[in-house]
């Protein structure tokens, strides 16, 4: 596992759900919402650096909050109480973009895995030297190559 590498697997960014900073957040949601396989959206600035990614937990607080669907009734912390409040203010998808787990193109598949398993996350950014967004790996194909190693030296 530690001889393959992020870019063996790496998704290219035209099959990576990225959105610009600027973006309006109701045309980011409607590309998300046409892409059911993807589970992150990754933003990017004007000339492809990543800036982050949206949680799937602010994108449906935001719409939650846009429907006027109330929450139901717990203790909110401060935290949550100042999360609702920007989201409430919210109009463009880096408005809510949270810092991304990134890889580069040469990391181990190991590395990989380990970062999705430390961070709990199932799709990582794959970023150049400079930053800029070159694609995603996703958990389902770092699986599937385990997998298929282990099920290739059984074999033999």
């Amino acid at each position: 596992m530690e001889k393959l590498k992020v870019r063996d697997l790496c998704l290219p960014c035209s099959l990576a759900l990225a959105v610009k900073e600027s973006d309006g957040l109701e045309a980011a949601i409607r590309r998300f919402a046409s892409q059911p396989e993807t589970h992150a959206i990754f933003v990017v600035d004007n000339k492809g650096k990543l800036k982050g990614l949206v949680k799937i937990r602010h994108l449906l607080n935001w719409i939650r909050l846009k429907l006027g669907v109330s929450r139901e009734r717990r203790n909110i912390n401060v935290a949550e109480a100042f999360e609702v409040a920007k989201l409430s203010q919210s109009s463009q998808i880096g408005d809510i973009t949270s810092p991304a787990v990134t890889v580069k193109p040469e990391d181990s598949l190991a590395h990989a895995l380990n970062l999705m398993a430390n961070e709990e996350v199932v799709e990582l950014a794959v970023v150049n030297d400079d930053g800029e967004l070159v694609g995603e790996i996703k958990l389902t194909q770092v699986l599937s190559q385990l997998l298929d190693m282990g099920s290739s030296t059984q074999g033999k």
